[in-house]
């Protein structure tokens, strides 16, 4: 065989290896290629249902805050515990590292505050008791500190924010 032979020979061997290639292999890598892509859409859309969830509880809990820092008494409604158990995990599942990371900075900052509003309201309704006396030195102190709490918690909260809007890309 000459040169001129060998050459169509290895040009049609690699024709039908091209060929063959392409179509077993082709739509094996566009199924995958396609899954891959659903996937990545499924965890986006739970990443914006459950960072919507969380904000809106964290926002309620934030108002709370800052109502609470001027009246400590104040019975207002709080989200359900386990509507955040629920969401707290959800987000450790979807949520992005920022995200995770603005979590737990605004979960020390409401240990903080609760620690300090439940003081609050036990001096308070120690004052409530007592009939001379309507406000004391304590008792405006702890509000200021309950509201420095809540201005914190506040901008928290829009750190929060900008946090889950990096993390969705808007």
């Amino acid at each position: 065989m000459d040169e001129t032979a060998w050459l169509a020979v290895l040009g049609i061997a690699g024709t039908l290896v091209g060929t063959l290639t392409g179509t077993v292999l082709g739509p094996w890598v566009n199924e995958a290629a396609r899954r891959k892509s659903e996937l990545k859409l499924r965890v986006h859309d739970q990443q914006v249902a459950t960072y919507a969830e969380l904000l809106t509880a964290v926002t309620r809990l934030v108002d709370n805050a800052r109502e609470r820092s001027a009246i400590p008494l104040a019975d207002l409604p709080e989200p359900d515990q386990d509507e955040l158990s629920r969401l707290s995990g959800r987000a450790r599942v979807v949520a992005g590292k920022n995200v995770r990371r603005e979590l737990s900075r605004l979960s020390k900052l409401f240990n903080q505050y609760n620690t300090g509003l439940f003081q609050a309201q036990m001096h308070h309704s120690q004052l409530r008791q007592r009939a001379d006396v309507a406000d004391d030195v304590q008792a405006i102190n702890q509000r200021l500190s309950l509201g420095r709490i809540a201005e914190e918690l506040t901008g928290a909260r829009n750190d929060l924010e900008d946090a889950m809007r990096k993390d969705l890309g808007t």
